[in-house]
């Protein structure tokens, strides 16, 4: 049961990770 939810948030966190990224390094700089 707790495999699928485990792929699914592994596989939202590297689509969203770069994103994340250009906007911390745009909020800091």
């Amino acid at each position: 049961f707790i495999g699928p939810i485990l792929t699914v948030i592994y596989f939202l966190y590297y689509l969203i990770n770069p994103l994340v990224n250009k906007w911390w390094v745009n909020l800091l700089n």
